[in-house]
């Protein structure tokens, strides 16, 4: 019975697969659930033996008790350093670091050492009685672990061996935790006695304090430590600072800012003074031009405009405009103006010589102005560093002689507000708690074994699943046979003709007959998925039935690759389907009738050709073609689909085809997977028929009573 199951609308499509969607069948789980109540109860039974007889056999007693601390909250700070010397931070995380505190090796050990727990069998295991099987099975874990050469040998290794597992024990007891919106801490122990547990909460509480004082004693005095030598770094450096201001002040003729101002002062004026001179020396080259150019040009009035002097003015009076005339005239005027050019030219070479003159001394002036300047700036920056360090140096020292005179007043950040008192009553083992626990997860354990069973099953387990899932009409339900041997399962329903295997048989063949009404199916094609379904045995079972009804009946094994008719009859002609379509002799020749049956066989037989080609040639229509002359019903068992394609080849022949699926065996992806390959060809399948049904397993699984009229009615109402 699978849970998963598709919609019966989705799964009647036109190949009968399903869509895959899913849903889940509540009401199957619950039926599994209830056929598998026995299992439930016994699941319950013995999980709740085991855990009684732990809960009040095996488990041993346990006592738990707790210390309250309270963490101290309140902030003194000194010397304006937070929580250098006592006062603890209450955020979140301070307060978790505090609880690991608690619980660290450090102190485990401490507690350890001090109630001596060592000697205690419940902490060291090293001191319980051990039987010998489990001796055997830790020595056989350590060689495992390869631990063989790490194991303690001197008395010294073993004694320290067992303190570490004794501290590792001593842990798994200790709880810590914080209450809720408070600075308490709850520490928690649990011991095989009251009077111990409440020793080792106590014991805890009081190391953790204790650490504390001195944790906060040496952190004060590392701390004075620090600001004293940071107070001889500071002072040293303070005379350092004060040496070099002295030195540089020595070395520099510097006196102050005021006459650093004087000298830029200075600078400035003989910077305007040297660029006046560089102006008259620019008008005095240019004078000399001008005279040159009027010289040269041999223009009286150029030179008269030019030349502005009287004498110049006189003796050029009786020249012409272009100087002809008298040349002792001509030779005095350029006498003349050779002199005046050579004053000028004088004054320019002494502005020259000006302007070189207050270049060198600008230039000294402002060297000297610039190293007087860094000078100055180097002072004032190593008189602010003094006064820094100066100012530092005061602030470490008054501290240092404060946390000096409060040495004496650190205390510890944390005090028992409560101690631990011994239980009254053991907290564990919680006997009906464990007893109640096992119930269920016997329960749990049970139905989980079950589902999963159930889960893991692919076949299909009853006609209504398997109509659901192909969409095709289920023909009939053949049960399981009840012997071994296939030949046995005709003597037995020849036999026995009211039993629930032949009642089944006359079944199928009603659904087959009726499946076309007024027209029923002549020439029947019965195959299935893959190998090992009961489709032979399907067939051999209607051959008998329909003789039954006088009908004439010719079974053809088209099987002919595996020919499973050779161990139901014996083949003395040696004969058969290919000794047909080859023509060596006719079908009314070949077929052999069968008493067990009361039907002809035309069995299956060895060939080299392929059984494919063979089923598509003419000469195999021929012969479906002349049996439907000869015959009233030719049933025709064919190789599986999915393993070869001989029963597709074969559909195109048939009226109705058949196809056989093993109960609770057949995945449904490959009845799908027939049923579709089949209906590619262009025929439909005309239903399924669920074999091999276990009637146990049905009432088992709860079909019994749901799905009809099940097997196991059958066979209390056929006595057989």
């Amino acid at each position: 019975m699978n849970h998963m199951r598709t919609n019966s609308d989705d799964a009647r499509g036109t190949s009968g697969g399903p869509s895959g969607n899913y849903e889940l069948d509540v009401l199957s789980l619950f039926r599994t659930l209830w056929y598998g109540k026995w299992l439930i109860l016994l699941g319950i039974l013995v999980f709740g033996f085991l855990g009684g007889y732990y809960a009040f056999v095996l488990a041993e007693e346990r006592f738990r008790t707790a210390a309250i601390v309270e963490v101290i909250s309140d902030e003194v700070s000194p010397i304006n350093f937070d929580n250098l010397l006592s006062g603890s931070s209450t955020d979140s995380a301070t307060l978790n670091t505090e609880i690991e505190n608690i619980k660290s090796r450090e102190l485990a050990e401490k507690v350890a050492t001090r109630l001596n727990l060592i000697e205690d069998p419940f902490f060291n295991t090293a001191l319980q009685e051990k039987s010998e099987f489990s001796k055997a099975v830790r020595a056989t874990l350590s060689q495992l672990r390869g631990n063989t050469d790490g194991t303690p040998k001197t008395p010294e290794e073993v004694e320290a061996y067992q303190f570490r597992e004794t501290v590792n024990e001593l842990r798994k007891t200790l709880t810590v935790m914080n209450e809720f919106d408070t600075y308490l801490f709850k520490i928690s122990a649990t011991a095989n006695t009251p009077i111990r547990a409440a020793e080792i909460a106590n014991t805890l509480a009081n190391v953790y304090i204790e650490q504390q004082l001195d944790d906060n004693a040496t952190d004060a005095q590392q701390a004075i430590s620090w600001l004293s030598d940071r107070a001889r770094e500071l002072e040293e450096e303070v005379r350092q600072k004060e040496r070099q201001i002295t030195e540089l002040q020595s070395e520099t003729d510097l006196v102050n800012r005021d006459s650093l101002d004087v000298l830029n002062l200075q600078t400035k004026k003989f910077r305007e003074r040297l660029t006046e001179r560089k102006g008259d020396l620019e008008q005095g080259q240019q004078r000399v031009a001008s005279m040159e150019a009027a010289r040269d040009s041999s223009s009286k009035a150029q030179i008269r405009e030019t030349f502005t002097d009287f004498t110049i003015d006189r003796i050029a009076q009786p020249l012409e405009e272009d100087l002809s005339g008298d040349p002792d005239a001509k030779v005095v005027l350029m006498r003349r103006l050779e002199t005046l050019i050579l004053t000028e030219q004088n004054k320019v070479n002494r502005a020259n010589d000006e302007i070189s003159a207050l270049s060198r001394s600008l230039e000294s002036l402002e060297l000297q102005l610039e190293s007087q300047n860094a000078d100055l700036q180097r002072l004032e920056q190593m008189q602010r560093e003094l006064e820094v360090t100066a100012d530092l140096y005061q602030t470490f020292l008054t501290g240092m002689q404060e946390a000096t005179v409060q040495l004496g007043l650190v205390r510890a950040e944390a005090r028992i507000m409560s101690a631990a008192l011994d239980p009254l009553r053991p907290v564990s083992p919680r006997r009906l708690r464990i007893l109640a626990a096992s119930l269920l997860l016997g329960a749990f354990v049970a139905s989980a074994y079950l589902l999963l069973r159930e889960a893991s099953q692919s076949g299909l387990r009853s006609g209504d699943e398997l109509e659901a899932a192909t969409g095709r009409p289920v023909l009939g339900q053949i049960p399981k046979r009840a012997s071994r041997r296939r030949v046995q399962v005709i003597e037995y329903v020849a036999k026995r003709p009211t039993s629930a295997m032949a009642e089944a048989v006359r079944n199928l063949r009603t659904s087959i007959v009726m499946s076309r009404e007024g027209d029923p199916p002549k020439v029947i094609l019965t195959t299935s998925a893959v190998p090992s379904e009961g489709k032979t045995t399907v067939s051999l079972l209607l051959a008998q039935n329909y003789s039954g009804l006088g009908k004439r009946v010719l079974l053809i094994e088209c099987d002919i690759r595996r020919n499973v008719f050779n161990e139901y009859f014996v083949n003395e002609s040696g004969t058969g389907i290919m000794t047909v379509l080859e023509g060596k002799q006719s079908l009314q020749e070949v077929a052999a009738y069968n008493e067990k049956l009361g039907a002809y066989v035309l069995r299956g037989q060895e060939t080299k050709a392929n059984p494919a080609d063979l089923f598509s040639s003419d000469a195999f229509t021929k012969l479906i073609q002349q049996a439907r002359e000869e015959y009233d019903v030719i049933l025709i068992d064919s190789a599986p689909v999915l393993a070869v394609p001989d029963a597709r080849i074969i559909a195109r022949h048939m009226d109705a085809i058949q196809l056989v699926v093993r109960w609770n065996h057949t995945p449904k992806s490959q009845v799908l997977e027939a049923i579709r390959q089949i209906e590619m060809t262009g025929n439909r399948v005309s239903g399924v028929i669920l074999s091999q049904v276990d009637p146990r397993g049905m009432k088992r699984y709860g079909y019994g009573k749901g799905y009809g009229y099940g097997y196991a009615d059958y066979n209390k109402y056929y006595k057989s």
